[in-house]
């Protein structure tokens, strides 16, 4: 089932973004953002890949090198699959008109610069410097004004956005969360307490004290649950487990409101305390 996931993911990446860039006449894939960020490229990396992580996940399936790279491999092809799609439905009408409707002869039946438009020239002339359409010896439209170097280097910049974003969606689709090789399944997270971020040595101290009676522990959580609604940092305390095993741990994390009044984790003080099969069935079933 992992396959239909992977390509339809795939195939609607590519098929989207071509339908977004033929109705607004805007290139998607080209755009980048205060002309660093090479959003287009992301965005075609990550959805290409999307599908195959997801699958991956529901499945159970661990993610490790081998996949990631599939990611990235994905996110490549389908790069150059927007471009070719691009390039399979681009039509020129007798009045000298470029569209998408399939009015008028295909593409590759005109010439640039005395050679017919194959694929590889359309890449080519994308990436070049003003170049002009030929049909059977006559110019069509203005021409293409292209960039030189300058857009080859963004060419390539988003290309390198498509792969790395092919294999980094699966970092941030799998998360926190760990692979239990024992059972073949990956662990599942949930949220116990929230604590004033003041507190956190005496949280500490009552977590490790507790942290093998279920009903101690449970004590704890109540009493030091964070009580104000308006606050710019707190502690959060996660329970992770595999729901076979129970092999288990409480992860704690610092949050901080950010410049843009959202809560990110200060994962540098991050700690993990063990917790016994009992315990974390306590806690799951309260």
């Amino acid at each position: 089932m992992n396959k239909v996931f992977t390509v339809s993911g795939f195939l609607a990446t590519i098929v989207i973004i071509v339908l977004f860039n033929h109705i607004t006449g805007f290139e998607l894939h080209t755009f980048s953002l205060f002309f660093i960020l090479p959003v287009g490229g992301l965005l075609i990396g990550a959805g290409a890949s999307a599908g195959f992580f997801y699958g991956q996940i529901k499945y159970h399936k661990p993610i490790r090198g081998t996949q990631y790279l599939v990611g990235a491999l994905l996110g490549l092809t389908a790069f150059f699959g927007v471009y070719y799609v691009s390039y399979l439905t681009t039509y020129i009408t007798p009045d000298n008109e470029i569209n998408y409707s399939f009015k008028g002869d295909h593409i590759s039946n005109f010439e640039i610069d005395g050679e017919l438009i194959t694929f590889s020239k359309y890449l080519e002339i994308s990436n070049q410097a003003k170049s002009q359409f030929y049909f059977r010896g006559r110019p069509i439209g203005e021409g293409i004004e292209t960039g030189g170097i300058v857009n080859s280097i963004f060419f390539y910049l988003q290309l390198l956005a498509s792969v790395l974003a092919g294999a980094g969606v699966g970092l941030i689709m799998v998360g926190d969360r760990k692979y239990c090789d024992k059972c073949k399944r990956y662990t599942e997270q949930k949220e116990l307490l929230k604590f004033n971020v003041d507190q956190y040595d005496q949280v500490i101290l009552e977590l490790t004290k507790s942290i093998n009676n279920p009903s101690a522990l449970k004590k704890s959580i109540e009493k030091l649950a964070l009580k104000e609604e308006k606050v710019i940092a707190f502690t959060q305390v996660e329970l992770q487990y595999c729901p076979n095993c129970y092999e288990s741990c409480l992860i704690i994390k610092i949050m901080k409101l950010n410049s843009k009044s959202e809560f990110e984790e200060l994962k540098e003080f991050r700690q993990f305390l063990s917790l016994k099969e009992q315990v974390a069935k306590s806690l799951i079933d309260n």
